[in-house]
């Protein structure tokens, strides 16, 4: 069967999937932090407060050189064009990948090195959760027909995300082969 790459840099080019032929297949690669390349978009997740190091008692006491962005409208763009996405997709692997900026937009990193100036890094729980939640809707929708991975060059969280997908695999391969056992189970009388 012949096979089609579909790669996406936008929430809003999940959209055009929609429209593909069914009969063969689909490979979707998600690049969910490209959007990041783009100074409006970077600009829209800036979270300057996010660098307050705060005492136990949850009081300001200082700047840190740390500033994690606020992917909530970003995450929230790819939730909703994701429920477009059609379950003949064969396969979907998430790339965590950031990107390489526009010129004069700042660089976004994963790493916590000690490098002088502003880090600014993706919150590694709100990309776990997001991709997961993307995970989990494709697996329910297509009732575990299209298969996921995780990629992502020195991304944090995809340990966690490749775990939650394996989980999710062996959990439909567990109740196929449950269901496809009772019906070839004889019958007690």
């Amino acid at each position: 069967m012949p096979t089609k790459g579909h790669f996406i840099s936008s929430p809003a080019q999940l959209q055009r999937l929609a429209t593909e032929d069914p009969s063969i297949d689909h490979n979707v690669t998600i690049t969910i932090f490209a959007p990041l390349a783009h100074e409006h978009v970077l600009a829209d997740c800036r979270n300057p407060d996010s660098r307050y190091a705060k005492t136990p008692e949850g009081q300001r006491c200082g700047m840190t050189d740390f500033e994690y962005l606020d992917i909530s409208s970003l995450a929230q763009a790819w939730r909703d064009n994701w429920k477009t996405v059609p379950t003949f997709i064969t396969k979907v692997t998430f790339d965590l990948t950031l990107p390489e900026p526009d010129d004069g937009v700042e660089r976004v990193r994963w790493e916590h090195g000690y490098r002088s100036g502003l880090k600014i890094h993706p919150p590694e729980r709100e990309t776990v959760s997001l991709v997961n939640t993307m995970v989990l809707g494709m697996n329910m929708r297509s009732q575990g027909r299209v298969k996921m991975e995780a990629v992502g060059k020195d991304a944090q969280g995809l340990g966690t995300i490749r775990s939650y997908i394996e989980a999710l695999e062996t959990q439909g391969r567990s109740s196929r082969e449950k269901t496809l056992a009772e019906r070839t189970r004889p019958e007690v009388r």
